[in-house]
């Protein structure tokens, strides 16, 4: 067998991977992870909603970034009635939400892009209900 064989039969191999994906859920990569992720915000109904919808690896991003516009959509649905707590929740867990999905592409392509941006512009709306207590500063570099 020669090199150029390998590569070939390894790419048709992400069976293995959602059939692991399958077994453990959100503990595949990061075994006991969830009490950190529901430290960090995560709503453990959200993360089970979520992760019930997710049957393959490549599902991740997509059912994530689903779960991160419905909170989205709370948001202005809550900002635009000046309800400023619930508005800054639902960002909040929109941008984390966004950024677990673009996290889960593993290379740099558009779609992943597109999620940060989301991520990014989720936080923003946390930002404006901060009552200027959340400064965002970029930086040049």
């Amino acid at each position: 067998m020669g090199e150029s064989a390998l590569p070939m039969r390894r790419s048709g191999q992400k069976w293995v991977w959602d059939n692991l994906f399958r077994l453990a859920g959100h503990d595949l990569m990061f075994p006991g992870a969830l009490g950190f992720r529901l430290e960090r915000g995560y709503r453990y109904a959200e993360v089970e909603r979520t992760m019930a919808r997710v049957k393959t690896f490549r599902q991740n991003a997509r059912e994530w970034a689903r779960t991160a516009r419905e909170l989205e959509e709370m948001a202005e649905a809550a900002e635009s009635k000046g309800h400023t707590v619930s508005a800054r929740d639902f960002y909040y867990r929109a941008s984390v939400y966004y950024g677990r999905a673009q996290w889960s592409i593993n290379a740099d392509t558009d779609e992943k892009r597109r999620l940060y941006d989301k991520c990014v512009s989720a936080f923003e709306g946390l930002i404006r209900q901060a009552n200027g207590t959340i400064e965002r500063l970029a930086l040049d570099v």
